[in-house]
């Protein structure tokens, strides 16, 4: 298990970094919690749940740390010391500032109390438990396909929540892993963090959503659009001669 020491420094990194997230809960946690439900495969460094609706089997897991409803970064230690080794700890750090990445800006819908409870039965848990294990059975996309979730607006994201967390005294590796292996066609992060630079600095203090209400700059969109233009050189079929 991750310590529950540095469970709780990540929580401190988002609230400090992401102040928003402060208005509910928000549940960082070993992924070992969840051997045996349907969630993403253990080799995943970690995965996110917004919040937005209530998975019962997933609550009942948290257990006495659930309190009300609210976002979920589940970690997985095992993964992650494959791939950081002995810098286990920054890469927990590096894979949070992923994870967290995929919260922000809060969901509107997470509900403001948990009146959820109410509706923890035994048929609604067996639903949740068959659709989740659908979704995670369903064919995965071709190999190196552009990932919805990962696409510019999530890399602005990471950008901004790595300047805020380095600024404020973290180290945290600025690898790969920051933007996801789906976006291996893309240009290391230093390089969008450059193009980002002004933007960053000057809204430090805003909330994501204020961030994601104005344009990003040109430079950055340019950049997006040419790794993005180097994937789809992949897709397109070749003439025969």
């Amino acid at each position: 298990m991750i310590d529950s020491g540095l469970l709780s420094e990540c929580r401190e990194l988002a609230f400090v970094i992401a102040p928003e997230l402060k208005k509910s809960p928000l549940y960082v946690v070993d992924g070992s919690i969840f051997d045996g439900l349907p969630t993403p495969p253990g080799d995943c460094l970690g995965w996110a749940h917004d919040g937005s609706y209530v998975d019962y089997n997933i609550r009942g897991r948290l257990g006495e740390s659930w309190t009300t409803p609210g976002p979920i970064i589940s970690l997985n230690r095992h993964a992650i010391q494959g791939e950081y080794g002995e810098q286990f700890r920054d890469g927990v750090l590096a894979i949070f500032l992923h994870e967290l990445g995929h919260v922000l800006p809060p969901s509107p819908h997470i509900p403001k109390d948990d009146r959820a409870a109410l509706f923890d039965c035994q048929p609604i848990r067996q639903h949740q438990y068959a659709k989740a294990a659908e979704a995670v059975a369903l064919p995965a996309p071709p190999a190196g396909s552009p990932d919805d979730s990962h696409d510019v607006r999530f890399l602005r994201r990471v950008c901004h929540l790595y300047f805020r967390a380095v600024s404020c005294g973290w180290t945290i590796p600025m690898d790969t892993n920051l933007f996801g292996g789906s976006c291996w066609f893309c240009s290391w992060p230093i390089h969008y963090l450059f193009k980002l630079l002004p933007e960053v600095i000057q809204h430090r203090q805003a909330t994501f959503l204020e961030i994601e209400s104005v344009p990003a700059p040109a430079g950055f969109i340019h950049l997006w659009e040419n790794n993005l233009a180097f994937y789809q050189s992949f897709q397109t079929p070749k003439e025969s001669p």
